[in-house]
């Protein structure tokens, strides 16, 4: 195999892994501000899970924002690709760190999400 076949095959593998893992962040975020909804009770005395919900939803937010870069920042790298314009790849490199961020950001309020949850239980 060559050298570049090589590479581009295991680009592809480091992009499924990111969608992955981007997939998995927005179960997580989502997945617990809709059991932390559902854990709420009306009554007084029951625990406020409010903070936390809004972590989650916000963390949820980003990683779907996440993709929508992620997928733009892939479309510029394509299309670098076909044309070779240096504008592309800077547009490309911006993009993705723009996705990468924003990945950060919701994987940070997942953690924070799941501490604040903790904490109202306690």
């Amino acid at each position: 195999m060559a050298k570049q076949e090589d590479a581009d095959q295991h680009f592809g593998y480091a992009v499924d892994i990111a969608r992955d893992a981007l997939k998995s962040l927005l179960w997580i975020n989502a997945g617990a501000a809709g059991a932390l909804i559902a854990l709420t009770g009306k009554e007084s005395g029951a625990n406020n899970y409010t903070h936390a919900i809004i972590l989650f939803g916000i963390g949820a937010v980003l990683t779907v924002a996440s993709y929508v870069f992620g997928y733009f920042s892939q479309l510029e790298y394509g299309n670098y690709r076909l044309t070779g314009e240096e504008t592309k790849q800077k547009n490309h490199c911006k993009l993705q760190a723009v996705a990468i961020t924003f990945m950060l950001i919701g994987l940070i309020c997942a953690i924070a999400g799941m501490a604040v949850a903790y904490r109202a239980t306690n």
